[in-house]
């Protein structure tokens, strides 16, 4: 009886294991971005000046998820759209996501933007 828990136990993580290692290799047909080409695109189709509403469709034209904020309880976030371009990276335990910022001014006219990695894990 003891041999037969012992056969269960590791059919049990054998089949864990190989369920673990099938979604891996799914997420691994997913294009990586890096932050360099994600502000070469943006450089590209959206240069300083350019009003929030064009940034706001481009966004949505790429489904890239976004909110804006006109006012935020941290100071130097006025005028804020942030976005968030998912899985631009993992490794086994790590994932990580690109962090758009872009900030306008009074008249809604982009004035600059930041990207980074940004890293989840266990």
């Amino acid at each position: 009886m003891r041999r037969f828990r012992w056969w269960i136990v590791a059919f049990v993580f054998l089949a864990a294991l190989a369920l673990f290692l099938f979604g891996r290799s799914l997420r691994r047909n997913h294009i990586n971005f890096t932050v360099a080409q994600v502000r070469q695109e943006i450089d590209r189709h959206l240069p300083i000046g350019t009003p929030r509403a064009a940034v706001e469709s481009y966004l949505d034209q790429q489904s890239i998820p976004h909110s804006y904020m006109r006012e935020s309880p941290v100071k130097g976030n006025e005028y804020t759209e942030q976005a968030l371009i998912r899985d631009s990276s993992h490794s086994l335990f790590i994932r990580g996501d690109i962090q758009l910022l872009f900030k306008f001014d009074d008249n809604d006219r982009l004035t600059k933007y930041s990207a980074k990695e940004i890293f989840t894990g266990p």
